[in-house]
């Protein structure tokens, strides 16, 4: 028999798909297709049962992602009415991401620790991928005794729009 030298029809199919971050890397999925196509001989039909697997591998453009170092700070002991600096490092981890990490200002609540204004190189900044800045913040206890506080980050990192870095001291 005589096999045809042209499919009935052709058809094209648009597939979206939106995926959330939830790791690094290239995402798979698998999708099939099952279609039917009918073959139309002179004596009779002929039904072909077409199965076909497509593999779809993605590498997905991360977003930005914040990361500070240190991630805590314990200034230890010291005397009240002296000072001791820390200095934290802001980055982008994205590597190969289009987007900018965008910082917000910077802040800390508290009457014994304060970001230092002259060394604060992150505040309202933006950082492209790889890219960090530093900031410096000053512990200047005024009593003896615990002092805890936290640092505020705001910035566009979807897991995480608001960075807090735990900061503790003891004044002696």
């Amino acid at each position: 028999m005589e096999q045809p030298n042209c499919l009935p029809w052709v058809a094209q199919v648009v597939l979206e798909c939106s995926f959330h971050k939830s790791s690094s890397g290239p995402k798979e999925s698998v999708l099939e297709i099952l279609g039917i196509i009918s073959f139309f001989r002179v004596y009779f039909w002929s039904i072909s049962v077409i199965i076909l697997v497509l593999r779809i591998i993605a590498t997905f453009i991360r977003e930005p992602t914040i990361k500070v170092s240190p991630g805590s700070k314990s200034f230890r002991s010291v005397r009240a009415g002296l000072d001791k600096k820390a200095r934290f490092t802001v980055k982008n981890k994205t590597t190969k991401g289009k987007q900018p990490l965008n910082i917000g200002q910077i802040s800390i609540l508290s009457r014994v620790f304060a970001i230092i204004a002259e060394s604060d190189g992150c505040s309202n900044t933006s950082l492209g991928p790889g890219g960090s800045c530093r900031f410096e913040i000053q512990y200047r206890p005024i009593l003896q005794g615990t002092d805890i506080t936290t640092i505020e980050i705001p910035s566009n990192d979807p897991d995480s729009p608001l960075t807090i870095i735990s900061v503790s001291g003891e004044g002696i």
